[in-house]
């Protein structure tokens, strides 16, 4: 039969007690008082536990149970399979939490649930992926499966939106992704994954994203997981190293400096950081074969993909986090690393990854980055006209005339952007009047911030009223 146990003033179920399926056990909203349920006991399934309530040692919690959010659970408790557990619960020391509910594996005690995905989607669990296009589906800044060349020996040169590559050589790595669409790839569920691939010379790399303050700031004192599956593609051997930077308390706020590193050091050296960025020293490394090695997680990688993770503790002070892997040596000229199903999670354990909604995932990289280019189209000026430019018409006729474009951003940018204009229809950066087939002159005013650009350019020697305007746009606004 259901129960229905809804105290005012707070009240309790005895130890060894059994709760029939169905129940509702629930504080009155009126009382701060809580709810108490017996050590030992059992709890049917399909029941309702309400927020604020505590559930003694060693209680089994049948199948469909709501746990609402703000109690705690006790010691060695065991918890059946489909059982939504809600933000904010704390579990005891040994509990075990069956599958298909929020976490699949056993929880260390006094550990905030983290849930058993991590997919980038909003979640009342409050533990969402913090990486951006961690599946490498989304590289705006090229033309995504073409292998696109990245170098910067000291700084970060973006290939994957979000993800900045340092190179030990100015020869640098192509970037890419490989689409596993016709022919799937063993150790990764994601359409796409990331390739960076030497150049012309044997050299390490560093792959890393800067997780926005934030973002990164609520993680303070926490402890949380970078994951990320790897794989080599060649001969070689290829030995990487996964973890943490911090930017440390004597940092400016998102505000990563220009030299992100001084030095790559040789093989088995790690790099020398930039000023007021740190390594954050692992707690726990995950993967079969991955072992902490001094400052980071170390596994030597194989032809087939590996989920490795590193575990830390996240200063009390840090400013910024950055997940970053890199190579403990050189990889071989044409060979590759292939990174695939990368995630940041609150909690000590690899979790299980799904695959961000792309349309989602797509906004949020345009936070940082945004163009009027179709998405498998890099930037660059002389593409064509009517391939998704900016377009207006000219109000007034001639090359002294103000002639206006003006656009909003997908969403609200991270801060006010760097805009470059690249004209559709001939080499240079000016607006095209496309009906004239000629060049505007230079821009006048900007009205520029984090949701729209307004700019106002001299008009094209020809210009008549009502001519067709277009110029394409890209706005940069990475940390």
């Amino acid at each position: 039969m259901a129960v229905h146990f809804h105290p005012r003033g707070g009240g309790s179920v005895d130890n060894t007690s059994s709760i029939d399926p169905t129940a509702f056990i629930q504080r009155d909203p009126s009382s701060p008082a809580t709810v108490m349920v017996g050590a030992r006991s059992f709890v049917g399934s399909g029941s309702f536990i309400g927020m604020d309530t505590t559930v003694g040692d060693e209680t089994v919690i049948g199948r469909q149970v709501y746990i609402g959010s703000g109690g705690d659970i006790g010691d060695n408790v065991l918890i059946a399979d489909d059982v939504y557990i809600a933000n904010g619960i704390t579990v005891g020391d040994g509990a075990f939490i069956g599958t298909g509910n929020s976490v699949t594996v056993n929880v260390a005690a006094g550990e905030v649930i983290p849930p058993a995905c991590c997919d980038g989607s909003s979640s009342n669990m409050g533990n969402s992926n913090v990486l951006i296009n961690g599946g490498f589906g989304i590289a705006q800044r090229q033309a995504f499966i073409t292998p696109t060349l990245r170098a910067s020996t000291t700084n970060r040169d973006y290939g994957h939106d979000r993800w900045g590559l340092t190179t030990a050589n100015a020869s640098g790595f192509n970037v890419s992704s490989v689409d596993t669409s016709t022919t799937p790839v063993t150790g990764t569920t994601e359409r796409y994954f990331a390739r960076l691939t030497a150049v012309t010379n044997a050299q390490k790399f560093i792959y890393s994203q800067v997780i926005e303050s934030v973002n990164a700031q609520p993680l303070r004192g926490r402890q949380v997981t970078f994951q990320v599956k790897l794989k080599r593609v060649g001969a070689g051997a290829v030995t990487a190293r996964v973890g943490f930077l911090q930017l440390a308390a004597a940092g400016t706020v998102d505000t990563i400096p220009a030299g992100f590193i001084s030095a790559f050091g040789a093989a088995g050296t790690d790099p020398t950081w930039g000023t007021d960025l740190a390594a954050i020293t692992p707690s726990a490394a995950h993967g079969t074969g991955a072992a902490i090695d001094g400052n980071f997680v170390e596994v030597a990688l194989g032809t087939t993909f590996v989920n490795v993770g590193a575990t830390v503790t996240v200063p009390s002070d840090a400013k910024n986090l950055i997940a970053i892997v890199f190579t403990d040596g050189n990889v071989l000229a044409t060979e590759s690393v292939d990174l695939s199903e990368a995630c940041v999670s609150q909690g000590g354990a690899l979790v299980t990854w799904s695959s961000p909604d792309f349309a989602t995932e797509l906004q949020r990289c345009q936070r940082y980055y945004w163009k009027t280019f179709a998405q498998g189209t890099a930037p660059a000026q002389n593409i064509g006209t009517l391939t998704g430019e900016v377009m207006g018409f000219a109000p007034f006729a001639g090359d002294d005339a103000h002639t206006f474009v003006g656009v909003d951003f997908a969403v609200r940018m991270r801060t006010t952007p760097t805009v470059t204009y690249f004209s559709p229809g001939t080499t240079n950066s000016s607006p095209w009047n496309e009906t004239q087939g000629e060049s505007l002159g230079d821009p006048q005013n900007t009205n520029l911030n984090d949701k729209r650009i307004y700019v106002d350019f001299e008009g094209s020697v020809s210009q008549e009223i009502g001519d067709l305007i277009g110029v394409h746009v890209t706005a940069v606004a990475e940390l």
